[in-house]
C-alpha cells in the first residue's frame, strides 16, 4: 500500500512491517510511504488510525493526479496531467530504495 503521510506522524509512529519512505520534495513536513508487508492482520489498521495517512488504492492510479501531487512531487517530475500510474513511474524513478515496491506487479 501506498501512503502520503506526516513525516513527523511517521517519524513517531513506524508502520509495524515492512516498509520504505522519504519526504516528498516539494513540502518535506509530508513523506510517502510504501509498506510492502504488514506484521499482522492488525497492524495497517492501527497504523491507518493513529497517524492518519491519505492511501493511494489502485483502484486510483488510473485517473489524473490532484493538484496537490504536483506540489508533492512536481520536482521529481509529476505534472498535472499524469495519470497516478505514471506520478508513480517518475517517483520510482527518483527513489531507488522502494523502487522494487513500486514495481508493477504481473
Amino acid at each position: 500500500m501506498i501512503y502520503i503521510v506526516s513525516t513527523s506522524a511517521l517519524q513517531a509512529t513506524a508502520p509495524r512491517g515492512e516498509w520504505h519512505a522519504t519526504t516528498c520534495p516539494g513540502d518535506p513536513t509530508r513523506s510517502i510511504c510504501v509498506v510492502i508487508a504488514w506484521a499482522d492482520l492488525m497492524a495497517d489498521a492501527e497504523w491507518e488510525t493513529a497517524v492518519s495517512p491519505l492511501a493511494i488504492r489502485p483502484e486510483q492510479l488510473g485517473a489524473l493526479v490532484p493538484p496537490a501531487a504536483v506540489t508533492l512531487f512536481g520536482a521529481w517530475g509529476v505534472a498535472t496531467t499524469d495519470t497516478g500510474r505514471q506520478a508513480l513511474q517518475k517517483i520510482r524513478q527518483q527513489w531507488p530504495t522502494a523502487a522494487y515496491a513500486l514495481a508493477p506487479r504481473r
